[in-house]
């Protein structure tokens, strides 16, 4: 069968056409010891779709002949987050109260005390205490009828916490260049909830128009 470039565009704009890797957002859904700010989903400009990997062992079933691989542990990446920093350093006060919210690491009480609760120097904080809940959602690229922002898929990434608050490289020569602060959350588990494929309005009716009118030329 020979390779029909009007086939191909007909079957994705019948899936909503292509999805752009800008269209995003992170919100920071729950966070320790009330220090959640929800200013700072307009600060991340990078993430990672959070993905699976399962562990696996491998096995002859016989005892010889071709190896299968078996499952036995499930493995999540970290989630790798970057922010914009502000000149107000909020978003530094934001993930420094965090991730002292784990470990007092330094023995400071911070300025509200809100990020150690009473943990002695070097000491872990129970992770009940610190898991927090962050929500990334991928958006189509055009908008409803109601010119809302449609999300192609929603992810929820449960019981994170920030495990690396990365270095920042700061150079007098770069005075144009914007300081972002690179952070990686460690999660037990993501759940995620896509787009309702029976939702129908004038944009996916428009879709099935072109395609009847396409596949009948």
């Amino acid at each position: 069968m020979a390779f029909n470039v009007r086939e191909m565009l007909s079957v994705i704009n019948a899936n909503g056409g292509l999805a752009k890797s800008s269209k995003f957002m992170v919100n920071i859904v729950k966070a320790p010891g009330g220090i959640i700010n929800q200013d700072m989903s307009f600060f991340c400009d990078a993430a990672t779709l959070p993905g699976i990997t399962y562990q696996t062992d491998e096995i002859r079933m016989s005892g010889y002949g071709n190896i299968e691989k078996r499952p036995y542990a499930t493995i999540f990446q970290d989630l790798q987050l970057e922010f914009y920093c502000d000149n107000d350093g909020r978003v530094f006060e934001f993930f420094h109260k965090w991730i002292q919210a784990v470990h007092n690491f330094n023995g400071n009480t911070p300025i509200d005390g809100a990020t150690n609760r009473g943990l002695i120097p070097n000491t872990f904080d129970y992770p009940s205490n610190y898991f927090g809940t962050l929500e990334l959602v991928l958006y189509r690229d055009s908008e409803s009828d109601d010119g809302e922002k449609r999300p192609i898929i929603k992810y929820s990434i449960n019981e994170a916490f920030p495990i690396t608050i990365s270095d920042v490289s700061v150079n007098w020569d770069q005075s144009d260049t914007l300081l972002k602060l690179p952070v990686a959350f460690a999660y037990t588990y993501w759940s995620a909830e896509t787009l309702d494929q029976g939702t129908v309005d004038s944009i996916s009716s428009t879709r099935g128009d072109t395609l009847s009118s396409q596949q009948s030329r």
